[in-house]
């Protein structure tokens, strides 16, 4: 393969550490958080006319500033090797493009919160109200974190009934409810009475509580794909109930991202006769994976979208399926895997990255990892500018990033000490904690110190347990025996995991007392910054030496002639950067 206006193409392949879209997917996260913040929609929601003219202004901009960065493009392709200024132009109206729709989109989004009725009865009373409520359920019932709740789960409020008068809402709140309340389907649609309440926590709009004594009565069945994913998620919790006690509770965790403990709609069960799981166990074995480290395998993520799609490829090398038609299913396989999993930010994530990931398969590109992820946060946020302050959103974008940035030089530095492939375990593991513990210790005061080692222990098991678990999803409600067989191989893998973490709980050194909120994380960040600082110097002063040795060597040989190493500096190398940029534009200009 010959190279294109001067790029090799192993250069325009290099997404993975392309890091150009990244100052554009951090503005626009900032603009998303300032936006909400602030409460800019909030405050021109009295000014209808105002937020529309905003909203009209800023979107004509985007859509200007998008042209202007498209001739800009084209006009940098004519003009060969002198274009950098250009170059620089478009990168900048791509970026305030980018920045714009962001700000619009969060402007809008908080006019209409404010605008909801579930949101004026919250502003109005701290005490809330009781209202009738047409609620649609977003995912299944799970353990109630508050007292004297026996569930909760996830609602959109769609219609709200105050004094009398019946209005239409979209606000997302959390629903919490005792006895016959809890038997609500995901996707259905229940007419109901409670109580409207300020959130103490989350980030739902409203709470909504429902007494036992005013059941919720059904106003539309669920469609019927999800009353089939709910009958397959119903049949493997009911085959995971033969297990023991550890494969009831981390069998399920690992295969949809619901602990089975968590689980408190009874028909999930599929009238199982046996005794639910101890809660005091229950409680115990969630904190033993939390102080360890290793909580997040409980949590789906990439690693479940990774396995199916490297199923669909090999399915498809094996049928011979022609090149336009496997992009096709391996992103049509996305599809069940994301309905078949407890709904959450990083399922979001993983899919939309993966679908990312089926186009550049159907163009004929690499996966780029740093490019996709970038271009999928800046996505989200602008489509749903809430999960800028979505803290599960963010952890799943950092874990990514880190493993995506510093794997390898991790991995490199290791293999020099160790075999290869523990040194890429342990990089890998690593990696994905450098961005993610600032991020934790905004919800956890404890650091998990022996988290890597924790991981290291369980990584042998992880993908066979997982494989097994989406094995038995798929299979249960048809074959319960196939299912029963395919959940007792995953509950072999969870028992290792029950014991790691068990046994690392218990280890006075499991956890670093570090603290909590904002300062922690800033510090937390800076002394990650500073370790990681101080290993790179020691490194190339290793190198220096080393170089420095070699040049002796070869200076006091026969003829020798030695010569200092080159480096280049940081203006030489951003100078590199820009002219790269430029080049790549005028190719895909071309």
């Amino acid at each position: 393969m010959t190279a294109v206006h001067g790029i090799r193409p192993a250069d325009r392949e290099r997404g993975s550490r392309d890091w150009r879209l990244m100052p554009v997917a951090a503005l626009v996260w900032a603009t998303a958080l300032l936006c909400s913040w602030t409460g800019l929609g909030r405050l021109v929601g009295g000014a209808t006319w105002m937020l529309w003219m905003i909203w009209a202004v800023g979107a004509a901009v985007t859509v200007a500033l998008a042209a202007c960065a498209a001739m800009v493009a084209m006009g940098a392709a004519r003009e060969g090797g002198h274009a950098m200024p250009q170059a620089i132009a478009c990168y900048a109206a791509v970026a305030a493009a980018a920045v714009l729709a962001a700000g619009c989109s969060a402007c809008l989004h908080g006019w209409i919160s404010s605008s909801n009725p579930v949101q004026r009865i919250v502003a109005a009373s701290e005490r809330g109200a009781y209202v009738g409520a047409a609620v649609r359920v977003n995912g299944p019932a799970v353990s109630s974190d508050r007292r004297g709740f026996d569930c909760r789960t996830d609602v959109v409020v769609t219609a709200l009934q105050r004094d009398g008068v019946l209005t239409s809402s979209r606000a997302q709140a959390r629903l919490y409810a005792v006895g016959d309340a809890c038997v609500l389907e995901q996707g259905g649609d229940y007419w109901l009475r409670g109580k409207v309440e300020r959130p103490a926590f989350g980030s739902a709009d409203a709470w909504l509580t429902v007494s036992e004594e005013v059941a919720p009565s059904l106003i539309r069945r669920p469609s019927l794909p999800l009353r089939a994913v709910r009958r397959m998620q119903a049949a493997f919790l009911h085959v995971t109930d033969g297990l023991d006690d550890q494969g009831r509770v981390l069998v399920p965790g690992l295969t949809i991202g619901m602990l089975g403990s968590e689980v408190a709609d009874p028909s999930m069960r599929g009238g199982s006769a046996r005794e639910p799981v101890d809660p005091a166990y229950a409680q115990r074995l969630e904190d033993a994976f939390r102080v360890s480290g290793i909580m997040h395998l409980m949590a789906v993520s990439g690693g479940h979208f990774a396995l199916v799609a490297v199923l669909a490829r090999r399915l498809c090398g094996l049928l011979r399926v022609e090149r336009p038609w496997m992009p096709a299913i391996v992103a049509g396989s996305y599809v069940p895997l994301a309905a078949l999993m407890a709904p959450s930010d990083s399922v979001l994530r993983a899919m939309a990255m993966g679908f990312m990931g089926a186009l550049a398969l159907l163009i004929g590109r690499r996966s780029q990892g740093m490019s996709m992820l970038c271009v999928t946060a800046t996505g989200v946020i602008i489509i749903r500018p809430g999960m800028a302050s979505s803290l599960g959103f963010a952890l799943s974008c950092a874990a990514v990033a880190g493993i995506i940035l510093w794997t390898e030089p991790i991995a490199g530095g290791l293999s020099r000490i160790m075999p290869t492939a523990l040194a890429e375990a342990i990089g890998v593991t690593v990696a994905a904690q450098i961005p993610a513990l600032p991020l934790q210790a905004l919800m956890d005061p404890d650091l998990p110190v022996l988290g890597v080692l924790a991981n290291l222990l369980t990584a042998p098991v992880v993908c066979l347990a997982t494989l097994a678990g989406l094995l038995g999803l798929a299979v249960s409600w048809l074959a319960p025996s196939a299912g029963f067989c395919c959940a007792w191989v995953a509950s072999c893998g969870t028992r290792v995991m029950e014991a790691v973490a068990l046994w690392i709980a218990e280890s006075p050194f499991a956890v670093l007392p570090w603290g909590k909120g904002p300062a922690a994380a800033i510090a937390l960040a800076g002394c990650e910054a500073a370790a990681m600082l101080a290993v790179r110097w020691a490194f190339r002063r290793r190198a220096r030496r080393r170089g420095a040795a070699r040049e002796d060597s070869v200076c006091d040989g026969p003829g020798g002639d030695g010569g200092a190493e080159y480096r280049p500096s940081p203006s030489e190398r951003v100078g590199a950067w820009l002219e790269e940029t430029r080049r790549m534009l005028s190719t895909d200009a071309a």
